[in-house]
């Protein structure tokens, strides 16, 4: 199979010139639904889905032996998945520590591993710190990394000052170690095609401590938000147990493409989303 990847741009059918094609993959066909096709020039690949350069796109598959050649479009057909567990404690002067628990799937994996791959294992602190001099993070343990068909999980324990806290108050963001936290889509106008590449779904839970001698002076509100056509939902679940703060997203993205005359919508959207992704929880001193 010849195939163009993400940065040679898009195939046009309609004139399948062979320079419009820049790398050849081996195509293995199963049944009539199912297929692989596999690229071993990214080490962080896996067997088991189209690697994530070639998504969206028109390929062509050559059969020497018969002498014949078809189209094919390449596109993911599962949601890849992000899942965070964080267990904090937070005290009297805006510290949190506790432990983090993350599980990632298909295309969030392959992108776990290749920044692991690039950078290295050992060097798995400071890409979850991210250059916060204001997070501390250690004993990352990475769990299922050689198994394609497996969640890789990785998890780790984290100290981290919050901002803002002046004694009186404690100021914290619940969204502090998923993927989404810059909204990508700041400009109000877009003239090209938005590819995503893949589905994605997103579970982001948290339990928070309430130290001793503070109360929840403002917790942001647990809401449902649909995009109007029903390719985005957005659920936020806010509440206090005993004396846990408990707070849930649930971000499910069902397409992956969108045309620049989508983009009004899905920029209202996304302006929204991130506002409610990084609304901040407010301790008040008693």
């Amino acid at each position: 199979m010849v195939v163009s990847t993400r940065d040679h741009g898009r195939v046009n059918v309609g004139f399948p010139w062979i320079y419009q094609f820049n790398r050849a993959v081996v195509y293995v066909p199963i049944d009539s639904a199912r297929y692989y096709v596999l690229d071993a020039t990214e080490k962080s690949n896996q067997y088991n889905i189209v690697p994530r350069d070639l998504l969206n796109n028109f390929a062509l598959i050559v059969d020497r032996e018969n002498k014949t050649a078809d189209s094919k479009f390449l596109e993911a057909t599962q949601p890849s998945v992000e899942n965070i567990l964080v267990e904090g404690k937070i005290d009297p002067e805006g510290h949190i520590t506790g432990n983090v628990k993350q599980f990632y799937s298909l295309y969030n994996r392959c992108n776990l591993m290749k920044k692991l791959l690039e950078k290295g294992k050992e060097k798995s602190n400071e890409l979850l710190s991210d250059k916060d001099s204001k997070l501390k993070v250690e004993g990352v343990k990475l769990e299922h990394d050689e198994a394609d068909s497996l969640f890789v999980n990785q998890n780790f324990e984290f100290d981290m000052e919050t901002a803002g806290s002046d004694g009186n108050y404690i100021y914290f963001n619940p969204n502090m170690f998923s993927s989404l936290k810059i909204n990508p889509f700041l400009k109000e106008s877009r003239k090209t095609l938005i590819d995503f590449g893949c589905g994605n779904q997103h579970f982001i839970q948290g339990a928070y401590s309430i130290p001793a001698g503070y109360t929840v002076d403002v917790l942001p509100k647990s809401i449902n938000m649909v995009m109007p056509d029903k390719s985005i939902t957005f659920k936020r679940v806010t509440g206090v147990q005993e004396d846990k703060i408990i707070t849930r997203f649930v971000i499910d993205f069902k397409k992956s493409m969108y045309f620049a005359e989508d983009y009004p919508e899905l920029h209202e959207f996304y302006k929204q989303m991130y506002q409610m992704l990084n609304e901040q929880i407010v301790l008040k001193k008693i």
